[in-house]
């Protein structure tokens, strides 16, 4: 009898065990976890995606402590509708102008068939001006960096400044470059709490061959393949995107640089609507204080990299990624 009692006490004790680690492993009671659950899109059906993993925040990356400033002295005035220049450093021939030294540029006006080019050293800072202005090229990138060391175009505060380029570029270099609406080789910035609207009717809308930064700027960009791309950074920092793709939405591209290749968010707003990868980084994606909404319309092939709709405070290391699906992140 005493024998029966004490293997009943024992088969009890097993059972309570066996319930209490079903009980942690489903619930996660006593667990922690350095991972984040996101809310996920996928074409029109919502759905739950894995945890995404989040790696630890004190990787090497810092925002810029830039911050967005008004222009008020400028080195040359450039008025589209008539295509005439007011101070130096610039040069309009056959309605291309051409920005050839440092300086502060100051654009208003209405041009079709009109371009931009930016053809200083490599030392020199150049700074454009657009004040409600509206540009559609024809045959090439509506503005064209082909030298500077950082240039930073300026969206003033309660102005609207459109860009729109042709189906075919016909002026290409040896590298079959320009391919986006606004095409830079070296750094580029884009400040001011205005708006700035893209149209990418060739392929890419914004795109920098070095670093490319974004700054309490509100930008729209619509593009026939890629939105956003930067080489060897894209940092957005209290701007509000919206991006309308049917390529990747924002990306980094360098993939030979250890310390390159990231995509930092720090503030503000995110919208994406994309053909292929919400936002792609060959190294890093680091998103903080940020809401970020993301639909992708490819299919995904790994649960895991499904669309990430909206995250916030966290960090994620995109490095161990080759799959070719559409996702998210």
């Amino acid at each position: 009898m005493e024998k029966k009692k004490t293997f009943l006490g024992i088969l009890i004790c097993v059972l309570l065990g066996i319930v209490l680690f079903i009980i942690i492993k489903q619930f996660g009671v006593g667990s922690t976890s350095n991972s984040t659950s996101n809310q996920t899109t996928n074409g029109n059906e919502s759905t739950s995606s894995d945890e995404v993993t989040v790696i630890d925040t004190s990787t090497d990356l810092s925002i810029t402590d830039e911050e967005s400033q008004t222009y008020t002295n400028f080195d040359a005035k450039i008025n589209l509708s008539e295509l005439s220049c007011e101070g130096n450093g610039v040069a309009i021939s056959d309605k291309t102008i051409t920005i050839g030294k440092a300086g502060t540029y100051y654009f208003w006006g209405i041009a079709e068939n009109t371009n931009i080019i930016v053809e200083a050293t490599n030392k020199d800072d150049v700074v454009l001006v657009f004040e409600n202005v509206s540009i559609k090229s024809s045959n090439t990138a509506a503005i064209f960096v082909k030298q500077a060391n950082v240039v930073t175009i300026n969206i003033p505060s309660g102005t609207t400044s459109t860009f729109i380029d042709d189906t075919t570029y016909t002026e290409l270099d040896e590298d079959e470059e320009p391919d986006g609406t606004i095409f830079s080789k070296d750094n580029l910035k884009i400040t001011g709490s205005g708006t700035l609207k893209v149209t990418a009717n060739y392929k890419d809308g914004i795109v920098s061959k070095d670093t490319l930064t974004i700054i309490d700027t509100n930008v729209v960009v619509t593009a026939k393949d890629d939105g956003i791309r930067g080489k060897d950074y894209v940092q957005l920092k209290n701007s509000n995107i919206t991006v309308n793709s049917e390529g990747d939405g924002i990306k980094s591209t360098n993939d030979t640089d250890e310390s390159s290749g990231y995509v930092l968010i720090k503030g503000g707003k995110v919208n994406i609507n994309s053909g292929a990868d919400g936002i792609q980084a060959e190294k890093t994606i680091n998103i903080s204080d940020s809401e970020i909404n993301i639909k992708t319309t490819g299919d995904v092939d790994n649960s895991h990299q499904e669309n990430f709709a909206r995250q916030t405070a966290s960090t994620q290391d995109t490095s161990s990624s080759d799959s070719e699906s559409s996702k998210g992140l």
